[in-house]
């Protein structure tokens, strides 16, 4: 497994030229695609190190090549300071709970009364994943050669249900394209219009909470986590203000 800790990428977009199935290509020799082409759901629970309980296995098949990946994981200091918004590891202590872990991996067997996939293989990152950073797990298509034939993207990220912002097909041969492969926008949420009815100028501070209409809203990042611990964060207590969320930008203050 390979991992990456990326503070300013907010899209996850993958190509992998390798067959992961046991040779078995999906499509005929060569097959147009377009639109989204992946199948997403959350991950809930890691029941074992070879099964996880998703929100719903709708799409999902025996033998389906997939990708699992935690989208956050960061912990910050939530102190009203400069240190707001910083990771943990800024004084030493550990800063992540498992953000950027991946891995393609091949489903064994579904169970539709539990939402329960079993695996092929253990995780690889079955001790470092943490179901609080968002774990998606995204069906994977497999071609020989494909020819993207019109506009080729994927969802755009959503905090709530925990999926997209990730587009990922294997391509064993040749990728053809005749039309653009487009994500721009569908990852994380930058600071929204916020109406504004006071002036905290002279107290500004690192943050409000989502009720405060005081401040601008922040954007997302990938924090997840608070306090020196793997702790989750109520992003409502601390959704506005101008402290950052580690990468994410900070909220205005202005009237």
């Amino acid at each position: 497994m390979t991992r990456y800790f990326v503070r300013n990428i907010l899209i996850a977009f993958l190509i992998i030229v390798a067959p992961l199935t046991d040779g078995i290509l999906l499509g005929s020799p060569q097959e147009d695609i377009s639109g989204i082409i992946n199948t997403y759901a959350r991950v809930n629970t890691i029941e074992a190190p070879d099964a996880v309980i998703l929100d719903d296995v709708t799409g999902f098949s025996d033998g389906d090549t997939v990708l699992v990946i935690q989208m956050k994981g960061v912990s910050i200091y939530t102190t009203q300071s400069g240190l707001f918004g910083t990771t943990d590891g800024y004084l030493g202590q550990p800063g992540d709970y498992g953000v950027g872990f991946y891995e393609f991996i091949v489903i064994e067997q579904v169970e539709t009364g539990p939402n329960r996939i079993i695996f092929r293989n253990n995780l690889v990152g079955y001790d470092a994943y943490d179901v609080e950073g968002f774990i998606q797990v995204v069906k994977v298509p497999s071609f020989e050669s494909t020819v993207v034939s019109d506009k080729l993207t994927c969802p755009a990220w959503d905090s709530i249900a925990g999926t997209g912002g990730v587009l990922a097909l294997i391509v064993n041969k040749k990728l053809e394209l005749n039309a653009d492969i487009d994500v721009t926008g569908k990852g994380f949420i930058g600071g929204t219009v916020t109406t504004m009815d006071g002036s905290p100028y002279m107290d500004p501070n690192y943050y409000y909470p989502e009720s405060s209409t005081i401040p601008g809203r922040k954007g997302e990042s990938l924090v997840s986590h608070r306090g020196g611990a793997s702790e989750k964060l109520i992003i409502e207590d601390y959704a506005k203000g101008i402290g950052r969320f580690f990468s994410g930008g900070g909220g205005s203050t202005g009237e």
